[in-house]
């Protein structure tokens, strides 16, 4: 998927206001939810396929980085 259509679904989505994609994106969590909420509590939502994947990573991240996440 090239950034055209990835800007243009940011632009018309409601919730969602940054996509990141790479190999280590996980590594970018905390800065990019500080960048979009700055300092509000985190709610990770996933199935529990997503969840195995790479929800409880990203909750334990914010966790880690001081952020209330449920």
């Amino acid at each position: 998927m090239d950034n055209k259509r990835i800007d243009a679904a940011l632009r018309a989505a409601g919730d969602t206001r940054r996509v990141v994609i790479g190999a280590d994106a996980l590594s970018a969590v905390d800065s990019t939810f500080a960048q979009c909420f700055e300092q509000q509590a985190a709610v990770v939502v996933a199935d529990e396929h997503t969840w195995a994947v790479a929800g409880r990573a990203v909750s334990e991240l914010l966790r880690a980085a001081g952020r209330t996440a449920q």
